[in-house]
């Protein structure tokens, strides 16, 4: 039964990861209301922007059903704005499927979910940072967006959309919020590494990492099959890596540069790839050193 219920579950979400996969399990607890649609939205520190000036965008959620996913693109005039940096410290998100990515032509995506189901006003999925590049009037909008419900089959519901609209013009414009002082390295509150339930020849890599000050910006990730390193790669939640790994090592960077290091070590596949050859090789230098003592003492020196 359990086994077909995460089958199920893989098969009807987009988001596929071990975080994931336990936030719809979560979810079994909680039904889904005869309730309103949910409603995602922007919204702006200001109304208004100077030219050069930064602001925050905020996008928000609203609902009476609880959610424990989510799913946006937002959509912006790339000629008036230009995203800066991201800050997901107060976000409900706590497994990112894909960090949040941006697009030449003026659309930034993200998506991912939470153990938690959240249900009431203004709950919080992402802050963004835009600079305001030229005077004209900013339309922002809100596409091929989606939030799940937190009812343990991840039912997709396509939320109520507003867009937000900014004027950007030269003058004496309210200053955009200040971007905040962070000094601390993010926080990895979990690693591991599991074989895939699905598919025996990889392993999954689950990760979650948070930073109150300024939010995570970015994971990397690399691992060990033999003695070196594989190559740095941007890590999701979660990442599919070769069944024969022992060693992966996971950095994790925030919105103003800190960084943190962790690895973590699968010491039975250490066991049966390296400690075993190892043993032979250092057997294999002491018969060859013994060896050629006895053969000095045979020879009289």
């Amino acid at each position: 039964m359990a086994k077909r219920l995460v089958e199920n579950l893989l098969h009807n979400t987009k988001l596929v990861s071990i975080g994931l996969i336990l936030v719809f399990l979560s979810g079994v607890l909680y039904g889904v209301c005869n309730a309103a649609v949910p409603r995602m939205y922007l919204q702006a520190s200001n109304e208004e922007a100077g030219i050069n000036s930064e602001f925050t965008v905020k996008v928000l959620v609203d609902s009476e059903t609880p959610l424990n996913a989510y799913a946006a693109e937002i959509n912006y005039p790339s000629q008036l704005l230009e995203p800066v940096r991201f800050d997901n410290s107060f976000s409900l998100i706590n497994f990112w499927h894909d960090e949040p990515l941006v697009f030449a032509n003026g659309r930034i995506m993200f998506n991912g979910g939470s153990p938690a189901p959240f249900r009431g006003e203004a709950g919080e999925l992402l802050t963004i940072y835009f600079k305001a590049r030229q005077e004209g009037f900013a339309e922002l909008s809100l596409l091929n967006s989606a939030v799940y419900a937190a009812d343990g089959k991840g039912t997709e519901i396509s939320p109520e959309i507003r867009p937000l609209k900014v004027m950007i013009r030269s003058g004496a414009i309210p200053a955009g919020e200040p971007a905040p002082i962070d000094t601390v390295s993010p926080e990895i509150k979990f690693l591991s590494i599991i074989p895939d339930p699905f598919k025996p020849d990889q392993k999954l890599v689950g990760i979650v990492a948070s930073d109150p000050g300024s939010g995570v910006k970015e994971t990397l990730l690399r691992w060990r099959s033999l003695l070196l390193w594989d190559e740095w790669q941007l890590a999701k939640n979660p990442t599919a890596v070769p069944k024969n790994v022992w060693a992966v090592q996971i950095k994790v960077f925030d919105n103003q540069g800190n960084v943190t290091e962790k690895t973590i070590y699968d010491w039975r596949e250490f066991r049966s790839r390296l400690l075993l050859p190892i043993a032979l090789i250092i057997a294999g230098f002491a018969i060859a050193f013994f060896a050629k003592r006895i053969r000095k003492r045979q020879r009289g020196y």
